[in-house]
């Protein structure tokens, strides 16, 4: 059973000698026979000899443990993820630590490889809805150049009075303002990409930006609708990720219902 057995098994001293080893584990250090293993020493076959004694101080403490996962050097090859299962027990006096190994190298990498996708859909489905958002923020933006443009050339013909002046000062701030808000909430949701601090957030505001930008781009036929609580507290979130994910939902649903219209709340 030990020899046939298709996982690897390993029984070694506690400063990480090989004493005895099965064909399954020799074959996953990319070595040749069981002779090969003997009185080797595992440590130097860590990517990160620190592991072993860590492995070691976790088996006294517990008698065995189970699921500890460690990158073991293979010869000729990449290193190999092992999931060590061990024990600890006590031949002629001398404490053994026996292990079963199971490679789980390619499990990881297709797990890897999985998240990798998922990522890569994320982004691109963040990169389209940019695109929408963008586009409809160069039309907002155009509007507001024409006011601060027409205000500007309407003061530099000169001889205007001082309350006309004072009005078109302030639509020219007010534009300017609101085109530094858009930009903002065009940013935020550039940054919106995850892993951020978790810091204090108004919801409400995050619920109200989300719903000015899909009035720009969303279809006419379906009419947004933000309905907040004034009482609501503010919440410790990632603030861009959640504007995302409020974006991706919201720009689903008023594809859902580009054909028909309706009312997204």
């Amino acid at each position: 059973l030990f020899h046939h057995a298709h996982v690897g098994v390993v029984s070694c001293t506690l400063d990480g000698r090989v004493r005895e080893a099965n064909p399954a584990f020799v074959d996953s250090l990319g070595l040749d026979s069981p002779d090969d293993v003997v009185d080797l020493d595992l440590r130097d076959r860590l990517v990160e000899p620190a592991a072993w004694p860590a492995l070691v101080e976790r088996v006294r403490g517990e008698r065995s443990v189970r699921d500890v996962e460690l990158l073991v050097l293979r010869r000729g090859a990449a290193p190999v993820r092992l999931l060590f299962n061990a024990s600890l027990r006590s031949v002629d006096g001398a404490a053994r630590i026996d292990a079963a190994t199971l490679d789980v190298t390619e499990q990881r990498r297709s797990g890897d490889e999985q998240r990798a996708l998922r990522q890569q859909l994320e982004n691109l489905h963040r990169l389209e809805i940019g695109a929408m958002l963008g586009a409809g923020a160069v039309h907002d933006l155009n509007n507001l150049l024409t006011v601060v443009l027409g205000s500007a050339s309407y003061l530099a013909v000169g001889g205007v009075p001082a309350e006309e002046t004072a009005e078109c000062l302030g639509e020219i701030e007010g534009a300017a303002r609101k085109a530094g808000a858009l930009t903002g909430q065009l940013m935020g949701f550039r940054r919106g990409g995850g892993g951020g601090a978790r810091e204090p957030a108004d919801c409400n505001l995050l619920a109200r930006e989300t719903a000015q930008l899909l009035r720009r781009t969303a279809d006419r036929r379906v009419t947004i609708v933000a309905e907040l609580d004034p009482a609501a507290p503010r919440a410790l979130v990632d603030a861009p990720q959640v504007h995302q994910c409020l974006m991706n939902l919201c720009v689903n649903a008023c594809d859902a219902m580009a054909k028909r219209g309706g009312t997204l709340t």
